[in-house]
């Protein structure tokens, strides 16, 4: 059997991470853009255009497979990574990330007819028993119960259908898009697939867990058994844990129809590989040589920390002075042993006032011509507007208002003018004839001693 190239592609989405855009004014589209650059390196590590090594890892016998970093996604290794296999008893991965984020492990639950009743691997549990969902969880993922799963569907979502409804949402958040779930143990359904890259996305997204974490890499459990005088004691059927001690996890799986299957993960000087192997005639061993050759042709690089100032600055339109900035977030790289890294920067205008933290560029890391990680650059520090602009408002607003006053002014001027000399003439009713009646004038009238301010004298 030839081997496969080791290569290295995106991983999946995960979620978003917000991040704070700059005012408006010349330069934003720049910073618009920036910014949303900064927030699509918090969902995608790696490039869109990965890196391929020419590594070769051969004696590998499985149908289908890939070898993932656990941190960063990415892919060293694939072989049909995105043919739709039957998953069997991997499923119960996404059995128990669901029933872990959604609810208390410690609560009890009771066990149901339906779950009594289901067939194939179990722990034989009884219709009334009660068990802690801490307990089903090691009986699920360890011993690989299907009673157990079936517990855990009905505690979590009320029913299985609806459990597989929520297993399905999930899968489709994660990017597992080439998956479809029709029950929460397993066992054969035509219906009921999945591939080696979205196995790896629900493991790598389980692991996370550290409830997970720690149940995975048990060997051995014992767990109460209600009504009888002795506990289970349930042994992981994953002997990678037994065989090699730098395995930690995480899942086995077998029916007719899919074939032997296997989740391993393992540690090495501090940092995780994934292999997800489907239907495979030596799944031990196809796991255990993906691993090994993966620490052994390629090394994880920290090469920025959150924090650490590159000596980059960014030039601040109205500001005061240029703003120093910082990496936003550790940038973590995987490349083939005894490369170099090169480092480039962008960084687009910053509108003043800049507030720290604020999205400004990116900082990029290439193994030769592949881009293999990038980090965020955000502000280092508070960059005010610089004085004039500052006061440039208060200016404007000043200029307005003395030009509003000067004009009411002026029109005040012109209306009093205008008043004064209508007044200054003279009345146009003064020119009338007022009717005067008969012997208005004469010696001795009244109308004379009245327009004279005299005293008035009726006249009989």
């Amino acid at each position: 059997m030839t081997g496969e190239r080791l290569t290295a592609r995106n991983p999946g989405p995960n979620a978003l991470a917000p991040c704070r855009c700059a005012r408006r004014g010349r330069g934003v589209g720049t910073v618009v853009a920036s910014a949303w650059g900064v927030c699509l390196l918090l969902l995608h590590p790696l490039s869109a255009n990965p890196p391929r090594w020419e590594t070769q890892v051969p004696g590998v016998r499985a149908t289908a497979g890939i070898l993932v970093e656990v941190e960063t996604g990415t892919v060293l290794w694939e072989r049909q990574a995105d043919k739709r296999m039957y998953p069997a008893s991997l499923t119960k991965v996404m059995t128990a990330l669901l029933t872990l984020e959604h609810g208390d492990i410690d609560r009890a639950v009771t066990i149901s007819e339906r779950t009594a009743n289901t067939g194939e691997t179990g722990i034989l549990v009884e219709a009334g028993n009660r068990f802690s969902v801490r307990s089903l969880l090691y009986a699920c993922l360890v011993y690989s119960a299907n009673d157990a799963s079936v517990a855990l569907a009905e505690a979590t979502a009320g029913s299985v259908p609806r459990f597989v409804e929520l297993m399905n949402k999930r899968a489709e958040t994660l990017g597992a898009t080439h998956t479809h779930f029709a029950n929460p143990h397993g066992l054969h359904n035509d219906r009921h697939y999945a591939t080696a890259a979205d196995l790896s996305l629900i493991a790598r997204q389980a692991l996370a867990e550290p409830a997970f974490a720690q149940i995975v890499r048990t060997k051995r459990v014992v767990i109460p058994w209600p009504g009888k005088k002795w506990n289970h004691v349930l042994y992981n059927k994953n002997r990678l844990l037994s065989r090699w001690d730098q395995c930690d996890g995480v899942k086995t799986g077998y029916t007719k129809q899919a074939g032997n299957c296997l989740l391993a993960s393992a540690t090495c000087k501090g940092w995780q590989l994934l292999a997800v192997v489907l239907q495979s005639k030596d799944t031990w061993t196809d796991a255990r040589t993906l691993l090994e050759a993966g620490f052994a042709k390629y090394e994880r690089l920290v090469p920025v920390e959150r924090g650490q100032r590159p000596g980059t600055e960014a030039a601040v339109r109205h500001g005061r002075a240029p703003c120093p900035l910082k990496i936003g977030r550790a940038v973590t790289c995987i490349v083939p042993k005894g490369r170099q890294l090169r480092s480039s920067s962008t960084v687009g205008e910053l509108n003043a006032p800049v507030r720290s933290e604020q999205a400004a560029g990116t900082l990029t890391f290439r193994c030769g011509r592949q881009v293999v990680g990038q980090a965020p650059l955000v502000a280092g520090a508070d960059v005010p507007l610089a004085f004039w602009w500052r006061v440039r408002p208060y200016l404007l607003r000043l200029l307005i208002l003395t030009v509003v006053l000067a004009g009411v002014r002026l029109l005040y001027g012109t209306f009093a003018e205008t008043d004064r000399f209508r007044w200054s003439r003279k009345p146009p009713w003064s020119g009338r004839t007022r009717r005067r009646r008969p012997g208005y004038g004469q010696r001795g009238s009244g109308d004379e001693a009245r327009d004279a301010g005299g005293p008035r004298h009726r006249l009989d």
